[in-house]
């Protein structure tokens, strides 16, 4: 379920819930899904597992009814949901094998969005290449700027997690200082290798400048994010190119510039720790 969009009933808005309510709709959705609610129910407040949830009570879900929506028949994406403020007679269970059928054209038409957007997705990617750093060959800031805006409108659409790592490598100044800017050329390359051999073919490997970084994780969330920075920050370090890096996820209000600064101030906290000669 996406609660990004305001909901009404009998052009009524609905309370728009609260994050920690967004969470306990997932729950809901997770809950009528594997069987420890059912997936119809004429009076919700007869159903134990859902009857105390403070969504429940909010929205005053008298009663509901959902299906599953698939991509490919086995693959969940979430549910479709009807509820209504006022218990409704025992007949609405009738009412599943209609809505199974909606849910079933639904996504049917959800995969083909989904695969289509998917191309498109690999197009853009395609049309970055054209907005690279020369010097790395990674994606430059224009790009990472176009990029970026894309996935955020992708993830108010589909309702989709995001991340973003921002990575400062540590003493290029003093690699540049000491044994001239080719050897600090090649730190900055080493670094690129290493980046994008790190990621899946779907993220956004980019050059912003000077000795920083910066990674869009699709699909990916706040506690992925943090193992991949982990993960990140041990192979430069083995290849020689230590690196202070920050992660953050979408948050669900501020989007992905959100992530990228408070991605930018967890990196910058893990520099100022560093001893004074690595920072430069």
């Amino acid at each position: 379920m996406s609660y990004d969009q305001q909901l009404t009933y009998e052009g009524r808005p609905l309370p728009r819930p609260e994050e920690e309510l967004v969470d306990q709709g997932l729950s809901f959705d997770v809950g009528t899904l594997q069987g420890s609610a059912p997936r119809v129910a004429p009076d919700a407040a007869a159903v134990p597992a859902v009857r105390d949830l403070q969504l429940v009570r909010d929205w005053r879900i008298g009663a509901y009814l959902s299906a599953p929506l698939t991509l490919d028949g086995v693959t969940l994406y979430g549910t479709l949901c009807a509820v209504d403020p006022d218990p409704q007679p025992e007949r609405v269970v009738g009412a599943v094998a209609l809505v199974d059928r909606q849910a079933r054209l639904l996504s049917t038409l959800l995969a083909a969005d989904l695969r289509a957007d998917d191309a498109l997705r690999r197009a853009e990617r395609a049309e970055a290449e054209a907005l690279v750093d020369p010097l790395t060959g990674l994606v430059n800031r224009r790009g990472w700027e176009v990029l970026l805006d894309r996935e955020e409108q992708r993830c108010r659409r589909y309702g989709a997690v995001a991340s973003v790592l921002m990575i400062d490598l540590d003493g290029l100044k003093a690699v540049n200082d000491s044994y001239g800017h080719a050897a600090g050329d090649v730190t900055l390359r080493r670094a690129a290798v290493v980046l994008r051999a790190a990621v899946r073919n779907a993220d956004v490997v980019a050059r912003l400048g000077g000795d920083e970084f910066a990674v869009l994780a699709v699909e990916t969330d706040l506690p992925a994010a943090e193992r991949e920075r982990d993960r990140v920050r041990g192979l430069l370090h083995a290849a020689g190119v230590p690196a202070s890096v920050g992660a953050a996820a979408r948050p669900r209000h501020g989007g992905l510039l959100a992530a990228v600064a408070a991605a930018d101030q967890e990196m910058y906290q893990a520099k100022h720790h560093r001893p004074s000669a690595a920072r430069d």
